[in-house]
C-alpha cells in the first residue's frame, strides 16, 4: 500500500510538471507576438540572448535571424527586434510603448539614467522632446566626419600602445578602460 501511495503521489507531481510546461508552451504560442517570425525556440527562452550578450555576440544572432527572417523577428518571449527604417519611425516616434526594465539596469547612474536609461513616462517624455533635434538623420549625417576623427583618435591611441611593447601586446594584449574611452568618444 506505501508503494502505491509512493507511485500515485509522483505520478500526480509529473503530471503536475507536464501540465505546468505545456500551459507555458501553449501560453508561449498563443501570444500575440506568435505572429511575428523566428527562431522556433524564441518564444520559450531568453538563454540564446543572454549567451549572446554575456560573449559580446549578441549582434551576429541578430544578423543571422534578420538574414533568416527578414526585418522584424521575434527573438525571445517578449523580445522582437526590428532592422525596418519605417517600422522603427512609427514605433520610436507615433507609438507610446513603454520602455522594459532592462534599460534601467544597463544605465551608469541609476538616478540620473539619462535618455537611454530613463524608463518612466513623463522623464523621458521630456528628455526626448529635448533631445530630438539632435538626432535626426539629416543632422547626425553631417556629423559623420567628427564621428571618424574621434573614432580614428582612439583606434591611434590603441595602435600607439600596442607599439610601445610589441612582445608584451602579442602575449598579453593590451589593458584598456573600453567604457571610459567610449564615454570619452561619445563626449567629443
Amino acid at each position: 500500500m506505501a508503494v502505491f501511495s509512493v507511485v500515485l503521489g509522483v505520478a500526480a507531481m509529473l503530471a503536475t510538471m507536464i501540465l505546468i510546461q505545456v500551459r507555458g508552451i501553449l501560453k508561449a504560442y498563443r501570444s500575440p507576438l506568435s505572429r511575428i517570425p523566428g527562431p522556433w525556440y524564441a518564444p520559450l527562452t531568453t538563454m540564446h540572448l543572454r549567451w549572446g550578450f554575456s560573449t559580446g555576440e549578441i549582434w551576429k544572432l541578430v544578423e543571422r535571424s534578420h538574414k533568416a527572417y527578414g526585418p522584424i523577428v521575434r527573438l525571445g518571449p517578449r523580445q522582437v527586434w526590428v532592422a525596418d527604417k519605417d517600422a522603427l519611425k512609427e514605433i520610436l516616434v507615433k507609438v507610446d510603448l513603454p520602455k522594459v526594465a532592462m534599460y534601467s539596469e544597463i544605465s551608469r547612474d541609476k538616478h540620473s539614467p539619462g535618455l537611454f536609461g530613463e524608463i518612466r513616462y513623463e522623464p523621458h517624455k521630456r528628455l526626448k522632446r529635448f533631445l530630438s533635434p539632435a538626432f535626426t538623420v539629416a543632422y547626425i549625417d553631417n556629423l559623420e566626419k567628427y564621428f571618424q576623427k574621434t573614432m580614428r583618435e582612439l583606434l591611434n591611441k590603441y595602435e600607439s600602445q600596442m607599439n610601445a611593447d610589441p612582445g608584451a601586446v602579442s602575449f598579453n594584449g593590451i589593458e584598456v578602460d573600453l567604457m571610459d574611452d567610449l564615454h570619452n568618444v561619445a563626449l567629443d
